[in-house]
């Protein structure tokens, strides 16, 4: 069923999606600035609009009798006062690997770039058949310009790793068997690699660790409740460093990383992913000891730290506690917030933070549906 161009699917989520298959794909049509004395509206509905677009002309209200016109006056002067828009953006988990990776070519290419219908069912096996339309990472389609880059494995993972796993009561200190992992060579760098040259502009990467190898940590595994050994500290440093190492190497480069996946995880009983638990002083000590200096001494000083990478009820005090250490203050950019809790936490406390803490900017990095699907109290 087609709603205004959309192949709709319900997914009992109070809303439809659109679906691209290897016939058919909902094309979003650029804006063009209109002509003189007329509007464009773009409307995108729950229903399954998409991107229906209307030209209105402005008319003269029948009782306005002082003039015939209507000014408008944009003050740029004041832009600075209002919120600035980093960007959109999804991620690069192995569960989207997969399955970007697990149909044909050119279905990967409606994923990815194309938007438009094929023009004949040669396409499948004659790709130049398509039309070229750019879905996700040009000015034609979504125009994508932030992707999350997991730094190791996650719950989007179909088994727990990192880049320096060992056998039971093995250390790495020196971390002389960091390697990347099959997940990054065959999913995650060739499908960034095919973003970054669809794009029209850079995209800003950021990456974010779930946990460290388990021999860092003092349960001794990936999964579950367990905090880095502080003796690891200056290891776990070095860690992130060698990952934007290894990805230079394969000519990514990234913008920006968090400084921990949802650190609050990792301090959990019978948690059941991977995860590294810290406390706000910890994390403040980490990053104005260890992960600061190390950036500043690598070839990686620009990238932007982002603290938190959790959800809102933490804040502001979670910020607070970070910007009151003068050494890891220093080193951060950004706060990072998760939207799962958002509906107990009221959105006042991220004016707090910004209030507090200007000069950083918040960025929703996490937002996944199907978390809660079998809570029926949730809304």
């Amino acid at each position: 069923m087609l709603i205004g161009g959309c192949n709709s699917r319900d997914f009992g989520h109070g809303s439809v999606v659109c679906v691209c298959n290897a016939s058919y794909c909902d094309e979003i049509i650029p804006l063009q600035p209109p002509e003189a004395g007329k509007i464009q509206v773009a409307i995108s509905s729950k229903a399954g609009s998409r991107w229906n677009i209307t030209e209105l002309q402005f008319q003269e209200h029948e009782n306005d009798v002082v003039s015939a016109e209507a000014v408008f006056y944009i003050d740029k002067n004041k832009a600075t006062l209002y919120q600035e828009i980093i960007g959109f953006g999804g991620a690069f988990t192995d569960a989207a690997g997969m399955n970007i990776m697990s149909v044909a070519e050119p279905l990967q290419n409606l994923i990815l770039r194309n938007t438009a219908c094929i023009r004949d069912h040669t396409a499948l096996t004659e790709p130049s058949k398509f039309i070229k339309k750019k879905a996700y990472y040009s000015s034609e389609g979504l125009e994508y310009s932030l992707s999350r880059v997991p730094v190791g494995g996650t719950d989007f993972s179909i088994y727990p790793y990192t880049y320096d796993d060992l056998d039971l009561g093995k250390t790495d200190p020196e971390l002389y068997n960091f390697t990347l992992a099959p997940e990054d060579l065959i999913y995650k760098i060739p499908l960034l690699k095919r973003a970054i040259s669809m794009s029209s502009t850079p995209l800003k990467l950021f990456a974010s660790a779930w946990s460290a190898p388990g021999w860092m940590k003092d349960s001794g595994k990936i999964m579950g409740k367990g905090k880095l050994l502080k003796q690891y500290y200056s290891t776990w440093a070095k860690y992130y460093i060698m990952f934007f190492e290894r990805y230079a190497e394969h000519n990514i480069t990234f913008w920006g990383l968090t400084a921990q996946n949802e650190p609050t995880d990792g301090l959990v009983e019978y948690f059941n992913f991977n995860a590294l638990g810290w406390t706000s002083f910890e994390q403040a000590q980490w990053i104005g000891e260890y992960l600061g200096p190390a950036l500043r001494n690598s070839s990686f000083a620009y990238l932007q730290v982002m603290v938190l990478d959790d959800n809102r009820f933490l804040l502001p005090k979670w910020v607070d506690d970070v910007m009151s250490d003068s050494q890891a203050s220093e080193y951060v950019s950004g706060v990072a917030v998760h939207w799962y809790l958002d509906w107990v936490t009221p959105p006042h406390v991220l004016d707090l933070t910004h209030d507090r803490n200007p000069h950083l900017f918040l960025l929703y990095t996490e937002a996944c549906t199907g978390s809660y699907l079998n809570l029926s109290s949730v809304p």
